[in-house]
């Protein structure tokens, strides 16, 4: 089918489903941007570049619209028709999780029934809005969470900038009958598993110990894969030709495989003026270097767990974590050096001090240390590759250890983000 066919049968896609609203209102505005969307959703040549080949067309519109001109049905019912018509998907991407909501809720299930063509559309989160359920059973299990566990888990940024106090006993307490009560709910199926569907979603401290996250997931290796709520919500993803995101998830999974390939869809940027701050957030590098106490923390940990697997390559890691903290130690003492006054100025600001490097040039003074830091970061992260390779054939072998070699492996997952 050519460009104009298709852009015309999209646009005819419009003006029947709106045509079909009772009592809804024709609105210029609306079908101008609908007549847009469609001829530049034609003109998109789709597919990967081959080594050599000329460069596709990429084909973008920039829209402005006001409240009220009916954004999202513009740009849906065209992009959805042209999406069929091409035997490719949609993805819309937004900023807020209202817009998100009345999508997935309210506009495309209204199409769905309106459309002639039947599609299936999904919601995809993070993985970290999704529970892990090996982490929430250790939790909830009597026995196996001692207080220590708890507290050694909970407390990851606070714990460091005080000093070291146990938690109230009651306070332990609470948080233990919370896991259980999740953890109920999600063998009852009373609860899917997903953060945002609880009736009161918990703070960021008391979800982190549960929340599934890369760094600490074993995959296909793990005892609860058969029924893992992030994996299985994956599935819906897999058969949805429309798939509605937000922002961060859409560059922070950009190279990985959790969403359509954007050389091979089309893709809708709606609240795209949040775009910029969201790309900086993602892509800006930053450090911490007011709490160092990680180090130690990860270090003893990944010792620990080689007593287990017996990784030669562990013989130096204490040697790199000295040398790390020491690197990191001077780089806080030459900063303050460079931008002391910037730093004592913010003292009864909201949050932590901190200064940021124009452009990400970075001072001369600053490049050295850091140049060491990263040296003794890249050799302890090859540590923790080889424990966690090491982990991941171990569980292979020995399914019957396969849950706690997996608890070992997340403790090791949940610090090593801070090295990379």
């Amino acid at each position: 089918m050519h460009e104009k066919k298709w852009a015309d049968q999209a646009l005819k896609s419009f003006d029947d489903v709106v045509g079909a609203i009772p009592g809804f209102r024709n609105r210029e505005g609306q079908r101008k941007m609908a007549a847009q969307i469609a001829q530049t959703f034609s003109q998109a040549q789709l597919g990967k570049i081959d080594e050599g080949a000329p460069e596709p067309t990429r084909s973008i519109a920039v829209v402005q619209a006001g409240t009220g001109v009916g954004k999202s049905l513009a740009y849906s019912i065209p992009a959805i028709s042209m999406a069929l018509a091409r035997g490719t998907r949609v993805l819309i991407s937004t900023a807020t999780v209202a817009l998100q909501e009345q999508l997935v809720n309210k506009d495309l299930p209204a199409l769905a029934q309106q459309l002639e063509q039947p599609f299936k559309f999904a919601l995809a989160k993070g993985r970290g809005r999704f529970v892990c359920k090996l982490k929430l059973e250790r939790l909830a299990s009597t026995g196996e969470a001692q207080d220590e566990d708890l507290d050694d888990l909970f407390a990851e940024e606070k714990a460091q900038a005080q000093s070291r106090v146990a938690r109230p006993a009651q306070e332990l307490e609470a948080r233990m009958q919370f896991y259980k009560s999740m953890a109920n709910a999600l063998a009852s199926q009373a609860w899917d598993g997903d953060r945002d569907s609880l009736e009161t979603p918990p703070e960021a401290e008391a979800w982190s110990p549960v929340a599934a996250e890369s760094s600490s997931c074993t995959g296909k290796h793990c005892p609860a894969f058969s029924n893992c709520v992030y994996y299985e919500r994956r599935k819906d993803l897999v058969a949805a030709q429309v798939i509605v995101a937000n922002h961060d998830l859409l560059l922070s999974s950009l190279g990985a495989r959790l969403l359509p390939e954007l050389d091979n869809c089309l893709l809708v940027l709606d609240e795209a003026h949040h775009l910029p701050a969201t790309a900086l957030g993602q892509f800006a590098g930053e450090m911490d270097l007011s709490r160092l106490g990680w180090i130690d923390k990860l270090t003893s940990r990944a010792l620990r767990v080689n007593t287990l697997v017996e990784v030669e390559e562990l013989a130096d890691l204490p040697s790199h974590a000295s040398q790390l903290r020491q690197q990191l130690q001077e780089l806080a003492r030459l900063v303050m050096e460079l931008y002391g006054d910037t730093l004592k100025s913010q003292k009864d600001s909201w949050g932590p001090a901190r200064v940021r490097a124009p452009r990400g040039m970075l001072p001369e003074p600053l490049l050295e240390p850091l140049g060491k830091a990263a040296h003794h970061a890249n050799s302890f992260l090859d540590a923790l590759r080889a424990i966690s390779k090491a982990l991941r054939a171990a569980i292979k072998d020995n399914p019957e250890e396969a849950r706690r070699l997996s608890t070992a492996y997340a403790q090791v997952g949940s610090l090593a983000p801070r090295l990379e």
